[in-house]
C-alpha cells in the first residue's frame, strides 16, 4: 500500500490544485440535467434511457476513481489527475465536433478521464494536514465556478442544444486542466505520522462500510434531485431567466455554506454537528422533492446546494478519522460518483413509472444517510473517550 505521510508544503497551492482536479471530475455532474435533456430531445431517448446514459457516465467515473484510490500515491496525484483531464477534454471535444461519435465509447472515455482527475483530488485531500478545512474551501471555490457554469449552461442548451452542452463541458474541463498544470509544484517527503494520532486507529470494516453506505445514499439522493431539474422546471413552468437567477442564488448560498463548514469545524462536537447537518439536508431535499408549485420548488432549490455542501465535509471528516492513512476518505470521494451514478437512473425511472415517488425515495435515502453518519460519529466519540481514559490511566 502507498505511504500516505507525504505532503505538499504549500496549502494554498494545494487548494488550487485540488479545486482544479476535482472541478474536472465534476464537470459532467454540473451540466447533467441539460445533457440528459439534450439526449432526450435530439436523440429521441426516453427519460429512463437518458438517465441510464447519465448513470453510465457517472458510474465510470466512480469505478475508475474508486479503483485508482486504492493504489495512487499523493506524489503521483497531479500527473495522473492531469492526464485524466487531458483525456476528458479530448473526448468532450470529439463529442462536440463529431456528432457520429456520440455513443457509449466516447462517454466511457469522458468517464475514464474524469475518474482519474477525481482520484488525484481525493488522494491530495486525504493526505492533507486538515481534510475538513481543505474540503470546505475546495467546495467554496467550486461553488464560485459552478455559478459561471450554471449561468451559461441553460443559455447554451436553449440556443445550441447538445452541441453547445458538449462545448461548454470541453471548455470548462480545458480551463481547469490549464490551472492544474500551471500551479507551481513543491513537494516534500515526510515520514508517515502515527496513524493513531492524526488519522485514527484502524477499527475493522464496520465503520468504513457504514460511512461508505452513507456516501452512496447521500449522493444518490442529491444526483436524483439534480438530474430531474430540467424535467421539474418544464413541468412546473419555470422560465429560463428565473432558473438562471435561482441557480446563481443556489451557488451563492452553497458558497456561504461550504465556507461555514470550513470555519465552524467541530466546535459544537462531532455528533451534534453531523446529526444537524444531515437533518438540514433531509428537510431541504424533502421539500424540494415534494414541491407542487414553481414557487415552492424554486424556494427549496435555493437551499439545496447549501445543505449538501454544508453536510458533506463532515462525512469526509468521519472517513478520515476512521480510515488509516486516509484511504477510506479517498474511496468515499470515489463513492460520491457511485452514488451520483445511480441518481439519474432513479430519477428517470421515477419520471416514467412513478411520478409521485421522488418525495418518498428522497426521504428514505436522507434518513439512511442520517442514520449511518450519526452512528459512525457516535462510535467515533466512544472510541476517542476510551482512548483518552486509557491514556489517563497510563499517565496516572
Amino acid at each position: 500500500m502507498p505511504a500516505w505521510g507525504e505532503r505538499l508544503t504549500s496549502e494554498p497551492r494545494l487548494l488550487v490544485l485540488v479545486f482544479a482536479l476535482n472541478g474536472i471530475s465534476y464537470v459532467p455532474s454540473l451540466t447533467l440535467p441539460w445533457l440528459i435533456g439534450g439526449l432526450g430531445r435530439e436523440l429521441g431517448l426516453s427519460a429512463e434511457a437518458g438517465g441510464l446514459a447519465g448513470t453510465i457516465l457517472l458510474g465510470t467515473i466512480a469505478i475508475v476513481a474508486g479503483v485508482t484510490a486504492l493504489v495512487l500515491r499523493p506524489r503521483w496525484a497531479r500527473p495522473i489527475g492531469s492526464l485524466g483531464g487531458l483525456v476528458s477534454t479530448a473526448a468532450l471535444l470529439l463529442l462536440h465536433l463529431v456528432p457520429s461519435s456520440r455513443g457509449l465509447g466516447a462517454l466511457l472515455m469522458v468517464g475514464l478521464g474524469c475518474g482519474l482527475a477525481c482520484s488525484g483530488a481525493n488522494a491530495l485531500i486525504a493526505a492533507s494536514r486538515d481534510p475538513v478545512r481543505l474540503s470546505g474551501n475546495m467546495w467554496g471555490l467550486s461553488v464560485l465556478w459552478q455559478i459561471l457554469v450554471w449561468w451559461i449552461s441553460p443559455i447554451a442548451a436553449g440556443r445550441g442544444g447538445l452541441d453547445a452542452i458538449f462545448l461548454v463541458q470541453a471548455a470548462a474541463s480545458g480551463l481547469l486542466l490549464l490551472a492544474a498544470v500551471a500551479i507551481p509544484w513543491r513537494w516534500t517527503n515526510r515520514a508517515a505520522e502515527a496513524v493513531s494520532v492524526e488519522r485514527g486507529e484502524s477499527r475493522g470494516w464496520g465503520m468504513p462500510v457504514m460511512i461508505g453506505l452513507c456516501a452512496l445514499a447521500f449522493w444518490a439522493r442529491d444526483a436524483m434531485a439534480w438530474s430531474m431539474l430540467d424535467h421539474r422546471v418544464a413541468t412546473l413552468g419555470v422560465e429560463t431567466p428565473v432558473l438562471q437567477w435561482a441557480l446563481m442564488g443556489v451557488s451563492l448560498i452553497g458558497f456561504c455554506a461550504s465556507l461555514a463548514a470550513a470555519v465552524m469545524g467541530l466546535r459544537f462536537g462531532r455528533l451534534s454537528t453531523v446529526f444537524m447537518t444531515q437533518l438540514i439536508a433531509l428537510i431541504v431535499l424533502g421539500l424540494m422533492a415534494g414541491a407542487t408549485s414553481a414557487a415552492a420548488y424554486i424556494g427549496s432549490l435555493l437551499f439545496w446546494s447549501g445543505a449538501t455542501l454544508f453536510a458533506w465535509p463532515y462525512v469526509m471528516e468521519l472517513a478520515v478519522r476512521i480510515g488509516p492513512g486516509g484511504r477510506v476518505a479517498a474511496v468515499c470521494g470515489g463513492l460520491l460518483f457511485a452514488g451520483s451514478a445511480s441518481g439519474p437512473a432513479i430519477g428517470g425511472l421515477l419520471i416514467d413509472r412513478w411520478p409521485g415517488g421522488s418525495f418518498w425515495v428522497t426521504l428514505g435515502l436522507s434518513a439512511f444517510a442520517l442514520a449511518m453518519s450519526t452512528a459512525v460519529a457516535w462510535r467515533c466519540g466512544r472510541a476517542e473517550m476510551g482512548a483518552a481514559e486509557r491514556d489517563r490511566v497510563i499517565i496516572d
